[in-house]
C-alpha cells in the first residue's frame, strides 16, 4: 500500500475515532475536543459531518453544542454562503424535533427555535460575528501594546485589553457603543459565555472575565 494510501486509512481511523468520542464520551471537555478537532481536520467525511449534526441539536450540553457549530463553520465556511451545508441544515430541519435536557425543542441546526435555546446555546451568525469581530479587536490591542508579553499569558493580554477598553469607554464613545453592541450579543446568557464560548472561540477566559466585568458595570 503506498504512503498516501497508509496517510488516508490512518486519518479516517482517527475521525472514526472521534466521532465515537463525540458521540459516547461521558465527558463534556472530550466532546468539545473531539468537534474542535474534526473541524481542525476539515473533516468532511460522510459520518463526520453526520455525527457534527446530530450532536449539535442532542447533546444536553450548550458548550459540546457551540464547538459542534464551530467546526462545521470550519469545515464549510459561513452556512449562510455554502450551498452544500445549507442542504445538510435543511435535511436536519426535517427531521422530528428533538426535546432536549433543558426543555428547548428544536426543529433543526439551521434555526427555529424555540424557548431559552435561542438565549445562549445556538452560535447564530450574529454571534460569531460578534465573537470574530471582539477576538480581532483583542489581537489589534495586543499588537498596539508596547509590552512585550508573550501570546499564552492570558493575564497579561487580560490587562492589555481592560485598559484599552476603558479608555474607549472614556474618549470615543462610538466606538465603545459598537463594541457594546457585540458583547450584548455575546452575553445573552450572562457570565456562562465566558466559560461556554470564549474557550471555543480562542479567548482566554481569564480575557472573557475581564470584558464580562466591564460590560457588567457599564450595564448596570
Amino acid at each position: 500500500m503506498s504512503p498516501n494510501n497508509e496517510s488516508q486509512k490512518l486519518r479516517l481511523k482517527v475521525i472514526q475515532t472521534l466521532c465515537r468520542t463525540l458521540q459516547q464520551d461521558s465527558l463534556p471537555l472530550a466532546r468539545v475536543i473531539a468537534a474542535d478537532t474534526l473541524g481542525v481536520m476539515q473533516a468532511k467525511t460522510q459520518e463526520a459531518i453526520d455525527t457534527l449534526c446530530k450532536v449539535i441539536v442532542e447533546d444536553p450540553e450548550a458548550i459540546v453544542r457551540i464547538a459542534t457549530a464551530l467546526a462545521l463553520r470550519k469545515i464549510y465556511g459561513d452556512p449562510q454562503t455554502s450551498t452544500e451545508l445549507q442542504e445538510v441544515l435543511n435535511l436536519m430541519s426535517e427531521q422530528p424535533k428533538v426535546q432536549m435536557t433543558f426543555n428547548a425543542p428544536v426543529t433543526g441546526v439551521a434555526g427555529n427555535v424555540e424557548g431559552d435555546f435561542n438565549n445562549l446555546n445556538v452560535p447564530t451568525p450574529e454571534l460569531t460575528e460578534a465573537l470574530d469581530n471582539l477576538k480581532q479587536l483583542i489581537e489589534e490591542f495586543q499588537q498596539k501594546s508596547s509590552t512585550s508579553i508573550e501570546a499564552t499569558d492570558a493575564t497579561q493580554i487580560a490587562e492589555i485589553v481592560e485598559a484599552e477598553l476603558v479608555e474607549i469607554q472614556r474618549t470615543d464613545p462610538s466606538q465603545w457603543r459598537q463594541i457594546w453592541g457585540w458583547l450584548d450579543i455575546i452575553f445573552t446568557g450572562g457570565v456562562e459565555a465566558v466559560k461556554i464560548i470564549f474557550p471555543v472561540a480562542g479567548i482566554p477566559i481569564e480575557v472573557g472575565r475581564k470584558i464580562y466585568d466591564i460590560y457588567r458595570k457599564d450595564k448596570s
